[in-house]
């Protein structure tokens, strides 16, 4: 599954939105986290993730005070550099 996140940057959300995952025991495949301005674009990628417990990880991300979106899709099997083939 991925998630993609937009977020206030600020030195907390990152592990913020990390602790959702690793308290679970998830490996990641990915991390990327990108400052543009005010916002910090984050993406990760977690393998076989069950769907309903990634949009139970999703909504607890949504909660979050400095999180403005967050984003659950389905990894594919032929991507690069998070581009569809």
């Amino acid at each position: 599954m991925r998630f993609d996140i937009r977020a206030v940057a600020d030195e907390q959300v990152l592990p913020r939105v990390l602790e959702h995952l690793v308290l679970r025991a998830l490996l990641l495949s990915r991390i990327i986290a990108e400052l543009f301005g005010g916002w910090i674009d984050i993406v990760l990628e977690v393998p076989e993730l069950d769907p309903a417990m990634a949009q139970l990880i999703v909504e607890k991300m949504r909660s979050s005070v400095l999180v403005e979106e967050a984003v659950l899709s389905h990894l594919s099997t032929h991507s690069i550099d998070g581009v569809t083939l």
